[in-house]
């Protein structure tokens, strides 16, 4: 999977992106946040009957994300557990997406929340993440994120270590990907 060369012209810049940020007086910098007048997500419907069409919270929580793509369609919210998470994973769903408090992400992963939004629980910590909602993406107090937001409202509910990643926009391969 590769990404638009606006999003990567974008994470070169910044790691927040989006119509609106509120928050503003957590940053680091004001560097780390560019205002844009469209957020417009990647095409992801091809992933569709090519991809994990579901998650066990469960088997997740036990045995990381599988290094896998997932296209997920359910009218649910997905909530992540906070152990055992890692592989590098994309994840998209319909509608939003939670972290757990303290959530630990080492390897690379992308969330795409297509009608929703993307929230991460105080303390979350992702090595290279890119998030992507069509919604609000709210980062809570304590996290660490390196890599790059765009939403069409970016929340900060505290003071978190943000730090941009232009490797999180980079095309996306993994070897599960045409695995049934």
């Amino acid at each position: 999977m590769s990404f638009s060369p606006e999003m990567l012209a974008l994470a070169t810049k910044s790691v927040l992106a989006g119509r609106s940020l509120t928050g503003s007086e957590y940053l680091q910098q004001a560097a780390l946040y560019t205002s844009t007048e469209e957020v417009r997500l990647p095409q992801i419907s091809f992933l569709q009957n090519k991809c994990a069409a579901s998650l066990n919270k469960r088997t997740t929580e036990e045995n990381g994300l599988s290094a896998r793509f997932y296209y997920l369609r359910s009218n649910t919210s997905l909530s992540l557990g906070s152990k055992g998470l890692q592989g590098a994973t994309l994840i998209a769903n319909k509608l939003s997406i939670n972290t757990a408090l303290g959530s630990y992400y080492p390897d690379r992963i992308v969330l795409i929340s297509e009608e929703g939004d993307i929230t991460l629980g105080d303390g979350t910590k992702m090595a290279q993440a890119l998030l992507l909602a069509k919604g609000t993406v709210t980062i809570g107090a304590g996290c660490q994120l390196n890599g790059f937001v765009l939403a069409d409202k970016v929340v900060l509910r505290g003071t978190a270590d943000l730090t941009p990643d232009k490797g999180a926009v980079e095309p996306m391969l993994t070897p599960a990907f045409n695995k049934p």
